[in-house]
């Protein structure tokens, strides 16, 4: 039985990815002195945005860090809605009376202006935010289950990059890996994740409401 779903955000919840990907590539840039590649910014995925920058470009950080914040302010409005049918399956986890929560790479900040933009402050019953020194979603996934008393096979993350998938494979729980974003690495996702990759939402949603 499950008691828990965990989502990722960006690219999971929202249509962010793309936003997220092009405002590091704007603030990067000067630093670098070309155009980070999205390979670049991936091997970075799973760090917050202070992990991230301290990585790309080293001493640099705190003003990188400040310049991307203001861009970041200046795009959210431009995508503040979660994807359709997402709402609905949170209301559908609500009355089936599922856990849920949030695990994402996003640092405090980006994270607390997302939430708020999007209407959902009080939507998860545990938030957590990535850090700045090493990735932690595995490690996040076995905190809530110690938590809330979970068994692996009693919790399920929904992410949509294969590092989502192999956080949680690490943590021996099941990821669902959402595909239907606007930056999306299919060929990963089914590699890593295969038989659980969704390129929509209405296809997930059907996934979790057969298991339930």
């Amino acid at each position: 039985m499950i008691r828990m779903i965990a989502f990722d955000f960006d690219g999971t919840i929202g249509d962010t990815m793309e936003m997220c990907i092009d405002i590091f590539r704007q603030t990067l840039t000067p630093y670098l002195g070309h155009s980070a590649t999205y390979d670049e910014i991936a091997r970075t995925f799973g760090l917050n945005e202070q992990g991230m920058l301290k990585r790309l470009v080293g001493d640099n950080w705190q003003k990188a860090y400040d310049e991307l914040l203001a861009l970041y302010k200046r795009n959210l409005p431009h995508f503040g809605r979660p994807f359709p049918g997402i709402p609905e399956l949170m209301e559908e986890l609500k009355a089936g009376n599922i856990l849920t929560a949030l695990i994402t790479g996003k640092g405090k900040e980006t994270c607390d202006m997302t939430l708020e933009q999007y209407g959902m402050t009080h939507s998860f019953r545990a938030v957590e935010t990535g850090r700045d020194d090493r990735t932690d979603k595995d490690y996040a996934m076995k905190r809530l289950m110690e938590t809330y008393n979970l068994r692996p096979e009693e919790f399920i993350y929904i992410g949509d990059t294969p590092y989502d998938a192999e956080a949680a494979h690490n943590a021996g729980v099941v990821c669902l890996s959402a595909a239907y974003g606007g930056v999306v690495d299919t060929v990963g996702l089914e590699k890593i994740n295969p038989e659980k990759v969704f390129t929509t939402v209405a296809a997930m949603r059907e996934y979790v409401e057969n298991i339930l």
